[in-house]
């Protein structure tokens, strides 16, 4: 049997209330991973929504053990009752107990631990604790009365942070709503690059409400705004790490992907983002574009070095009136066939691009029966 230690109430609500931020899965095999590092306990957890670290009280245990969510929160109420709890470990069980009881449950499966914020040009705000809340809860605020949840549903999660000269700022748009975007600003000292970066609204939310917390103590939030993936918030013993976001299309890259594996289409992703489909020898070129809203543009080149004449502009204009969808356009000295789709109607997506494949092979089929034929297509 291996004995954790001592803990106290504090220490097992500030692990338990960073990690509910990140949300680690039970099903998963996620937890709390705790360790001696440097003397003292540490605890840390990784989930697909970011990295969280705190540091406990000194220890001398080895070994590293991962306790599942329930049973530290179990755990706090148990020294909420009492005196301060032992935890300790035996056979893969984890055991808590004091004056008042025991509790007890499975280890984990999945340890962790967290890696630095690392970067070339690191910018550093400093902050304090009231100035950080304030700014992240009604920077994140929804829309005042109620606007139902099917409408909400178009509204991007996201919240853009704004880094200026002396200041921290976020803002949340709700313009699909017809609501007016809200802007908050704190002063802070800032060291480093500015610029923005966004964030998922719901994390930011749950930081806002850990941050509820008794207490203004300095803050302090790092991030690389050129390469980096993350932000962190770190207090005294403590950070989190949450993964950025894009904004605009990008946002829907990894939803695109998931829609294109479903559909079971082979598809290569380029260096600069775009995808492309190979449908029964139909190559299809994806772009993630912004216009009044996020689409994916969906592209065929039907036929290649022809030259641009008056008569095959006309035919291009007689298909594209007769069309609902698909549309036709010359792109240098390439006829292209191009299907735009919405980003929140990707569930379609699959129908979406046979039908521009149907439509390409009207429209080649045409085309080379007038004798435009061009040269072999290459797209990969």
């Amino acid at each position: 049997m291996t004995s954790l230690g001592i803990f106290s109430e504090e220490e097992l609500e500030l692990v338990s209330n960073i990690g509910f931020i990140i949300a680690p899965s039970e099903r998963l095999g996620e937890g709390l991973t705790v360790q001696v590092i440097d003397g003292l306990r540490t605890w840390s957890c990784a989930t697909s929504f970011g990295q969280i670290m705190v540091k406990g009280a000194p220890a001398s245990f080895f070994g590293s053990y991962t306790l599942s969510p329930r049973f530290v929160r179990i755990a706090e109420h148990l020294a909420n009752l009492g005196d301060p709890i032992e935890i300790t470990i035996d056979d893969d069980v984890a055991c808590a107990s004091n004056d008042r009881g025991k509790e007890f449950m499975a280890l984990a499966t999945t340890q962790s631990l967290v890696e630095s914020l690392d970067g070339d040009n690191i910018t550093s705000v400093e902050i304090s604790q009231a100035s950080l809340y304030h700014m992240l809860n009604w920077g994140s605020s929804d829309p005042a009365a109620y606007v139902p949840e099917e409408e909400m549903s178009k509204v991007p999660c996201v919240s853009v942070f704004k880094v200026e000269t002396n200041m921290l700022g976020i803002n949340s748009s709700y313009d699909e709503v017809g609501c007016n975007r809200i802007s908050t600003f704190q002063f802070a000292t800032v060291t480093g690059p500015v610029g923005e970066f966004a964030v998922d609204r719901i994390m930011i939310r749950r930081i806002s409400s850990f941050l509820r917390l008794p207490g203004n103590v300095p803050m302090t939030v790092s991030f690389d705004l050129d390469k980096g993936t993350v932000v962190q918030f770190a207090g005294a013993n403590w950070k989190i790490m949450l993964n950025r976001m894009n904004t605009g299309a990008g946002r829907y890259h990894e939803d695109l992907l998931e829609a294109l594996r479903d559909a079971k289409f082979d598809f290569v992703e380029g260096d600069d983002s775009r995808i492309c489909v190979n449908y029964e020898g139909q190559l299809i070129v994806l772009d993630l574009l912004d216009g009044r809203w996020p689409i994916v543009r969906c592209t065929i080149e039907l036929v290649t070095g022809v030259e641009r004449t008056l008569d095959l502009l006309k035919e291009i204009d007689m298909q594209n009136e007769g069309r609902v969808n698909t549309k036709y356009f010359m792109r240098g000295d390439t006829v292209i066939a191009c299907v735009d789709v919405r980003c929140d109607g990707l569930n379609h997506f699959k129908q979406e691009l046979l039908s521009l494949v149907a439509d390409s092979d009207l429209l080649g089929g045409y085309l080379a029966s007038l004798g435009i034929v061009g040269d072999e297509l290459s797209l990969i």
